[in-house]
């Protein structure tokens, strides 16, 4: 069940259960399956409901399309028989009479062709349709220019799922889980990046998203998002509207969506080779480097977590562990696979 839980739209289309579901010729523990996933969340029915629509579209039935050409055949025979008769001084057009041979042949070839069209129908979706899923290593850092020109750049330790082409007026939706700086094309469709804590929608803006452990956060930049809150059940709870230098912070850790004023570039300076803090905790800078450089943090004094600092660093793991010793004056050192503080 876990398995399934993972799957996109095109695993759904190869999923031979699944096609049999569809077509309901699935054994009854088969079908029980398929009833309780799709139950699981909206996102399964979604998926499901999406891919039952193309298993429904391409499904062909040769012994049909065989007796509706042979029939069509046979009236066209007739018509042309009656048409020799009535001008015998014409030479007749058909050979008379066409054998069933050559019916079968004809209904195959059209089964071919319309089985052709339903197969590359089938592939066309694929390629557009399909969910594109990137994921970033430790340290790693890309940039990534979705179908509407829309840019994003993914941290390290991040995954980003999006679709290849989006339909006109639908969603340009995305998932994340990690960081993502977020520079939006302007259009009609809203843009919208889901977490697991909630939904931020958008039209045209530049802003910053960190889904992190149990907590979401975003910086706006520029524009204006929308943001809503999920409940645990999966249900919507609350909508508010960011505005830019504003920080929104929510998720199931939290009681409620806290929204402060911020230094926006503070937050998407990762982007660049610099990091920049300003007033900012130590605990904020060690969370930092724990999610995008997968390091662990062993502090024996925690009252440093505290400590509130400012500048400029070059965005690289051993610099800022250097950094980090020079800022904190104490030794921090490796052992272990893990960094120690004392």
């Amino acid at each position: 069940m876990n398995d399934f839980q993972k799957y996109s739209v095109e695993d759904l289309l190869m999923n031979e259960s699944f096609q049999l579901w569809v077509m309901g010729k699935a054994e009854k523990k088969e079908s029980l399956f398929w009833e309780h996933w799709i139950e699981e969340s909206e996102e399964n029915r979604a998926r499901a409901e999406e891919a039952a629509k193309v298993i429904r579209l391409v499904q062909f039935k040769p012994q049909e399309v065989e007796v509706n050409l042979i029939k069509n055949v046979t009236l066209l025979k007739e018509k042309l028989r009656k048409f020799n008769h009535s001008s015998p001084q014409r030479r007749r057009l058909i050979p008379w009479p066409i054998s069933s041979w050559y019916l079968k042949v004809a209904a195959v070839l059209a089964f071919i062709i319309l089985l052709g069209s339903g197969y590359w129908g089938l592939m066309t979706y694929l390629h557009f349709k399909t969910e594109q899923i990137v994921k970033t290593d430790y340290g790693e850092k890309i940039r990534l220019t979705l179908a509407d020109g829309s840019t994003v750049i993914l941290n390290g330790h991040s995954s980003l799922t999006y679709f290849k082409r989006w339909s006109k007026g639908k969603e340009r939706k995305v998932t994340l889980e990690g960081e993502a700086y977020f520079s939006v094309t302007k259009k009609a469709e809203p843009f919208r990046v889901y977490t697991s804590d909630g939904i931020i929608t958008v039209l045209g803006t530049e802003f910053n998203v960190t889904k992190w452990g149990k907590r979401t956060r975003v910086v706006l930049n520029r524009g204006k998002v929308e943001i809503t809150v999920r409940k645990k059940g999966g249900d919507t709870k609350k909508r508010i509207i960011l505005h830019p230098n504003q920080m929104a912070q929510f998720g199931s850790e939290l009681d409620s969506i806290r929204v402060e004023r911020v230094n926006s570039e503070v937050y998407a300076s990762w982007r660049t080779n610099m990091l920049i803090f300003d007033n900012t905790p130590v605990r904020e800078i060690l969370e930092r480097m724990e999610y995008t450089y997968g390091i662990v943090f062993i502090v024996e004094e925690m009252n440093i977590l505290n400590k509130r600092v400012s500048g400029k660093i070059e965005n690289n793991k051993d610099v800022l562990l250097r950094g980090l010793a020079n800022l904190l004056k104490r030794p921090v050192y490796v052992q272990d696979g893990k960094v120690f503080i004392k």
